[in-house]
C-alpha cells in the first residue's frame, strides 16, 4: 500500500488515538473501580486533568501541532526521537511477547473470547459493512477494515490497571486478540481481495 497506505493510517491514528483514549477516560473515570474515582459522575475538572494528563492523546496533538506548523525539532533533539522512533516497533514487538498472559485467557474465559470475537471478526466486517454502504473503495476501504481488525491495544491494559479496569481480563483479551490477529489479518486481506 505503499506512502499513500502510511499517509492514511497517520491520518487515522492521528484522529482515532486521542477519540478513544478520550472516550475510555470518561468510561473509567465514571464506572472503573471505586478507590480510583469519585462517588457518582466524575466531575468535570478531574476529567478535565485525567485526559489532559493521558500521554497518548499528549503525543498525538503534539505530534499533529509539529506537523501543521512546520516546526522540527530541535537539532539534538530531533535526531534522537528518530533513533527513538526506529527502535519503537522491534521494542514494542517484545514487549507484546513479553506481556503475553495465557493464564490471564484461561482465567477470564468467556470474556476475552467475546471481546476477541467482536474486535477481530465484528468490528471488521461492520466497518466493511459501512465501507460498501458508503461507497468507499480500494486502499481507504482496505486500510479502514484491517485497522478495525487490529489486535488490541497493549497500551488498554495500562490504562484498565491505571484506571481501575479488568486488568487481568484485558491481559487475556490483548493475548488472544495477538495471537488470533496472526490468523485473522492474512483472511481479512484475501476477503478484500475479493471484493
Amino acid at each position: 500500500m505503499g506512502e499513500p497506505g502510511l499517509t492514511l493510517v497517520a491520518i487515522a491514528i492521528a484522529f482515532i488515538v486521542p477519540l478513544v483514549n478520550f472516550l475510555c477516560v470518561v468510561v473509567m473515570e465514571t464506572y472503573g473501580a471505586r478507590e480510583f474515582r469519585n462517588d457518582g459522575a466524575p466531575r468535570l475538572t478531574t476529567l478535565l486533568n485525567t485526559i489532559v494528563k493521558n500521554p497518548l492523546i499528549l503525543a498525538c496533538f503534539l505530534g499533529v501541532l509539529l506537523n501543521q506548523t512546520g516546526t522540527s525539532l530541535p537539532p539534538v533533539l530531533g535526531p534522537l526521537v528518530e533513533i527513538l522512533g526506529r527502535a519503537a516497533l522491534p521494542i514494542g514487538l517484545l514487549c507484546v511477547g513479553a506481556g503475553l498472559d495465557f493464564q490471564a485467557v484461561r482465567d477470564a474465559g468467556k470474556t476475552v473470547v467475546c471481546a476477541s470475537v467482536n474486535k477481530l471478526i465484528l468490528l471488521p466486517l461492520a466497518c466493511l459493512v459501512c465501507c460498501m454502504a458508503l461507497g468507499v473503495e480500494g486502499i481507504t476501504r482496505d486500510l479502514s477494515v484491517l485497522y478495525a481488525g487490529l489486535p488490541v491495544s497493549a497500551s488498554s491494559y495500562v490504562l484498565a490497571r491505571k484506571m481501575g479496569g479488568n486488568a487481568p481480563a484485558m491481559a487475556g483479551i490483548i493475548t488472544l486478540t495477538t495471537l488470533v490477529a496472526m490468523m485473522s489479518m492474512p483472511l481479512w486481506m484475501l476477503i478484500l481481495d475479493r471484493f
